[in-house]
């Protein structure tokens, strides 16, 4: 028997579920375990939070697309996923885009509350992306737990407890492969959109437009660099005073301020690895259909091989 299924197994048996929680709090005091173990369960005793449990392998085997909001998403390749029939992931202010394609993304992922929440690098609000949700065509919202009491309700929304590692480090949690219980936070909202589709059974994951080139970033080596672009995003997405690198006044989990704030590849590049580790110990393939891009963890196709092959 191997370790994830003694995992499971033990998750199974009745007063056990605590080890659940301590698989992933494994590197702190009891007492802080205790702590965070009440915290989870604040949340995830409530009933939006059931919700996900009746979709665990409702997908089983297969095939799914997590787009992201790199700059080299091209709409007419939007228009392709959506003519393939395929199920598809879209992240955080993607629905900005839905104006200028015909695709319409199955599932959005949501694990950055900060362009909703935060008022330095807020670009929507609550009420306003409330509506975009439910007019999207979207059929599920999978939203970070920290929007339970700030979105408008929706039978849409699922949400889930996402794990955060502390800020600014790079002692990441475990890939979850129970989202009824946590997600871990591995950087991004793409690896959080994997563990969700792992959860709901995909075992062929494509991931397009995730090209982690920012204007200013850290290298995976922790070097501060310059690119020369003008934006990190798809044309369309409302942006913020991160994405134009402009000065602001608050420390964000996922940028830091100095030099008017950058990104952190190191942390997004260590998430992305965790997830393929995941996927080839346990029968899910990640395959990466970004044209160019800065991410190399993950087997490349091109984009048309798959998607004009699916017309």
């Amino acid at each position: 028997m191997n370790l994830q299924t003694l995992k499971s197994v033990l998750r199974r048996i009745p007063g056990m579920s605590f080890l659940a929680y301590l698989r992933f709090f494994y590197f702190i005091s009891p007492v802080t375990a205790l702590k965070r173990k009440l915290k989870v369960n604040k949340y995830t005793k409530a009933p939006e939070f059931d919700e996900i449990k009746k979709l665990k392998n409702t997908k089983l085997g297969e095939a799914c697309v997590i787009v992201g909001n790199g700059p080299s998403v091209k709409m007419s390749d939007l228009d392709l996923i959506q003519q393939s029939g395929i199920d598809s992931f879209g992240a955080n202010r993607i629905l900005d885009i839905l104006d200028k394609t015909e695709w319409r993304p199955t599932y959005l992922s949501v694990m950055d509350p900060t362009f909703i929440t935060n008022e330095h690098t807020r670009t929507h609000t609550p009420e306003e992306y409330s509506k975009q949700i439910e007019e999207s065509g979207v059929k599920i919202a999978f939203l970070i737990h920290l929007l339970k009491d700030v979105l408008i309700p929706s039978e849409k929304h699922i949400y889930t407890y996402v794990n955060f590692a502390k800020t600014y480090s790079l002692d990441l949690m475990p890939f979850s492969d129970d989202a009824s219980v946590y997600v871990s936070d591995l950087g991004n909202v793409i690896s959080y959109s994997i563990q969700i589709a792992y959860y709901l059974g995909y075992r062929k994951i494509y991931v397009y437009g995730i090209d982690g080139t920012y204007p200013k970033y850290l290298d995976i080596d922790g070097k501060f660099k310059v690119r020369e672009i003008t934006n990190a995003h798809v044309e369309g997405i409302r942006t913020n005073s991160y994405d134009t690198q402009k000065s602001v006044a608050a420390k964000s989990r996922y940028f830091a301020v100095k030099e008017g704030g950058y990104a952190d590849s190191r942390k997004d590049n260590k998430g992305y690895n965790m997830c393929r580790e995941f996927a080839e110990k346990n029968g899910m393939e990640i395959i990466n259909l970004t044209h160019g891009g800065a991410i190399e963890n993950f087997e490349r196709q091109s984009f048309y091989d798959v998607f004009k092959n699916k017309q």
